[in-house]
């Protein structure tokens, strides 16, 4: 960062737009770092609001939010199963690769999706994928903010 973009103005305090700047970019490579994780967000997020809309009808239809909810949960999951099997060295298509989806969390919430979004809607199944989402979305939304705060607080004391 140069000088004179740190530098203080005429009444002393940093530049804001610096700062904002900083601040920014640190989201911005936030999402590079780890764009897996940035779309599992944005799909928790729409599982919020495709819940809300499930049970007060605002966006679209009762069962068109529900099979939106379930198709963002099912990106969600399909997304941590193939992040694991890549940490774990699994190759696709085999025995070994067949046994980890039967075993893995992720496979069991990619078999039960499918069948819930065979099904009429029900409010019940949504619910619990919910507060998942919401408790998961919260906690990286803190993480983020708390490494965007380090990151500001770092900016202005150097």
């Amino acid at each position: 960062m140069s000088a004179e973009a740190s530098a203080p103005d005429a009444n002393g305090s940093a530049n804001s737009a610096s700062q904002s700047a900083a601040a920014a970019t640190s989201f911005k490579d936030h999402v590079l770092r780890d764009p897996s994780a940035a779309i599992c967000c944005f799909a928790r997020l729409v599982v919020i609001v495709c819940t809300f809309s499930t049970i007060v009808p605002v966006l679209a239809s009762m069962p068109t939010s529900y099979k939106v909810a379930l198709q963002a949960s099912l990106l969600v999951f399909s997304i941590r199963l193939a992040e694991r099997r890549r940490q774990k060295g699994v190759p696709v298509i085999s025995r070994q690769f067949f046994s980890f989806v039967f075993t893995e969390d992720s496979g069991h919430y990619i078999f039960y999706s499918g069948f819930y979004y065979q099904y009429y809607p029900t409010t019940c199944i949504l619910n619990q994928k919910m507060c998942i989402s919401l408790c998961i979305l919260v906690c990286l939304s803190v993480r983020a903010c708390v490494s965007s705060l380090i990151g500001f607080m770092c900016f202005q004391h150097s």
